[in-house]
């Protein structure tokens, strides 16, 4: 194994991570970040987490952990797994530095403004308009901010993730293929109104100008651009059929899903994939970890 691969697995991925940690403590947090331990997790519905003073050696030296969720590897884009990590170092920010102690766990306002200092806009929904604090708070990624800046300089230098889980969470492959199947009717509709203000039939396949309409329409669909990933994905051995997987995973047993608000905590049971307004908060609970 070791002759195939040149470089132990173990030692090849962790350099990669720490690589990364290092290079944004150096370029978003001015070095100021001490030491942490970083590991790998499987936890449901977490992308990672902070864990302060997680690990002591045996002279009394205590270091953080950051938990990176490796099941997401394969199917998240590298920057949304790298903003993840520097999600949690801003965690770490505020656990050593915040002027604002919290429960852990909870998203505060300190928080929430150094998050946007280095290009992440807090959001309980991981989109535009979400709140930015509460128990349960995501993030996108600031165009032009200093995260992307600085992401864009680390992957100019060829930094990679060289393994990923090959077993993808289910509901994720769902959520993603659900969003291409939105954004592909939506595409079309597009497509179909622009091609009849043009005075194109896109049914006539005589008509040229129908025809281009028409591959241009495929060929820049969102539901075969994620179809495309899975392909590739498939070739080197990550399963992205849930078939496929059902002999590895398996669905919860009683078919109910904890929910919670993401403002007040409150939490609620039912079944998958329910629709659930925290009238209290005006928000929409969320599947809990």
């Amino acid at each position: 194994m070791s002759e195939f691969y040149g470089v132990k697995p173990t030692f090849e991925f962790y350099e990669e991570l720490q690589r990364a940690y290092d290079f944004f403590n150096k370029e978003l947090f001015s070095g100021e970040l001490p030491p942490c331990i970083i590991t790998l997790t499987r936890r449901k519905r977490t992308l990672g987490y902070y864990s302060p003073e997680r690990f002591v050696n045996h002279i009394g030296e205590m270091v953080d952990e950051i938990a990176m969720n490796s099941s997401f590897f394969s199917i998240s884009p590298l920057e949304h797994i790298l903003a993840t990590m520097v999600h949690e170092m801003v965690h770490q920010k505020m656990h050593h530095f915040g002027e604002r102690k919290s429960r852990g766990g909870y998203h505060n306002q300190e928080w929430a403004d150094a998050m946007e200092e280095v290009g992440l806009m807090p959001s309980s929904t991981g989109e535009p308009g979400g709140s930015r604090t509460g128990q349960h708070v995501h993030h996108y990624i600031l165009e032009g901010g200093q995260f992307e800046k600085a992401c864009s300089l680390l992957l100019t230098e060829k930094f990679k993730l060289s393994w990923m889980d090959r077993f993808p969470p289910d509901w994720y492959l769902e959520d993603l293929r659900n969003k291409a199947r939105i954004e592909s009717m939506e595409h079309q509709s597009r497509s179909r109104a622009q091609a009849e203000d043009r005075g194109i039939d896109i049914e006539d396949e005589q008509d040229r100008d129908a025809v281009d309409e028409v591959r241009k329409m495929v060929e820049t669909d969102p539901g075969r651009d994620i179809e495309e990933k899975f392909e590739e994905l498939r070739k080197i051995g990550v399963v992205v059929d849930v078939d496929e997987s059902s002999g590895k995973k398996k669905t919860n047993g009683s078919n109910r899903v904890k929910y919670s608000c993401p403002k007040c905590s409150t939490n609620v049971w039912g079944k998958p994939e329910i629709k659930i307004l925290c009238v209290e908060c005006n928000a929409q609970f969320a599947p809990a970890c």
